[in-house]
């Protein structure tokens, strides 16, 4: 007999049964490896460091190449034309020991050239502990864009989200590291964040946390044009993810009994101050309101395909999980509907939160005779919390 037919108190029974067994059945999230455990000081590196830091020389570029072509010499007014993907070689003096000795970076308008490799591994979700963890099996990864560093030449790929110049590359200078609190006397060592989810990563990739010179010094910037015709497209995109995607986390909520349409609705209470629940109060929601946010926040957003599988994997289904589906507003800023497979009640949307959430700032200001009030992307909410 199908579940909604059922006699409300078998509905119950059916529901905690069903639960049970998902629960039973699904996979449990392993140990993460612990860091004051796998992690040792490499201390090869941190003598390189020091010794670098002895040595703080102006950097200077005098030529730059594109895929070996020479195109631009210190002095020069020409703005040479750069594209996602051109090799890119700065000759110059003072360009230190690279991204891994000193603290250095390259900027072209304000896209950062990836200095590490960047990957993606499959995730799962453990739903008893509500906890994420990856499998080691990779899914997508970014190659860094900084090829080799030495005091004298830099080679770099322009990334793919590059813009606009101008080109700039900065060098500050690791002159120590962060002490451990748990450890006296020693520095205090953290894993590499992209490993900390699996079970037992191969190479941890520690590191310290340093300490950095107050001075930064920087060549002159060079002023560059940039040809990138999927610019648009990636930018719209990332516009739709910040604002309008729900990371998975309504269908997930919805299945721990977090209901955002109550407590959206003034329908429930606050379980510190037992009054009812005020959105703004408790975790500092703003309403969506043409004008204050982008039309992504606004309007039914279709994303085909998702960034990933929704629900997450680790939930045992009735039907497929989605690879693609539709997002709507709720009301809120940061807080959006999107459509999803629950493990019991099969294909629906429920209401989680996104980036805008927690890094959206309502700011008003006058500007001439005009009152204006926008949600900006970027600084944090102040009033946001996890209270829920």
């Amino acid at each position: 007999m199908p579940l909604f037919r059922l006699p409300i108190h078998a509905r119950a029974l059916s529901v905690a049964s069903a639960v049970a067994t998902l629960c039973g059945l699904a996979q449990a999230a392993p140990n993460f490896p612990d860091q004051d455990v796998v992690c040792g000081l490499n201390t090869a590196r941190e003598q390189q460091r020091l010794a670098s830091a002895q040595n703080f020389a102006q950097p200077v570029a005098q030529q730059m190449l594109v895929n070996g072509a020479l195109v631009w010499t210190a002095g020069s007014t020409a703005a040479p034309t750069l594209r996602p993907g051109d090799t890119v070689t700065l000759i110059g003096t003072g360009f230190g020991a690279g991204t891994d000795i000193d603290f250095s970076k390259i900027m072209i308008g304000n896209s950062r050239v990836l200095e590490t490799d960047l990957v993606m591994y499959e995730q799962k979700l453990d739903i008893l502990a509500s906890a994420n963890y990856e499998t080691g099996k990779v899914r997508s990864s970014w190659p860094k864009d900084v090829l080799s560093w030495t005091d004298t030449r830099v080679e770099f790929r322009v990334p793919p989200h590059a813009s606009k110049g101008p080109l700039k590359l900065q060098v500050q200078k690791r002159i120590g590291a962060v002490a451990s609190l748990k450890k006296p006397g020693q520095p205090h060592l953290v894993i590499d964040p992209q490993q900390s989810r699996l079970e037992a990563p191969a190479n941890p990739n520690c590191d310290v946390v340093s300490l950095l010179s107050d001075e930064a010094k920087a060549i002159t910037p060079i002023n560059v044009a940039v040809n990138n015709a999927s610019f648009a497209d990636m930018l719209k995109l990332g516009r739709q993810i910040f604002w309008s995607y729900d990371y998975g986390l309504g269908v997930a909520h919805k299945f721990k009994n977090l209901d955002w349409d109550k407590i959206f609705q003034g329908k429930t209470t606050d379980p510190y101050t037992r009054k009812v629940a005020d959105p703004a109060l408790l975790f500092g929601a703003y309403k969506t309101v043409a004008g204050q946010v982008p039309a992504e926040a606004i309007d039914n957003v279709f994303f085909d395909p998702y960034p990933q599988e929704s629900p997450i994997p680790g939930f045992l289904l009735v039907n497929k999980q989605l690879t693609a589906g539709n997002t709507s507003n709720s009301g809120w800023v940061g807080y959006r509907y999107a459509e999803s497979s629950h493990p019991l009640l099969g294909k629906g949307k429920w209401i989680g939160f996104n980036c805008a959430s927690c890094h959206g700032y309502k700011i008003s200001y006058s500007k001439g005779s005009s009152n204006i009030t926008k949600v900006f992307p970027g600084p944090p909410n102040p009033q946001w919390t996890q209270r829920w």
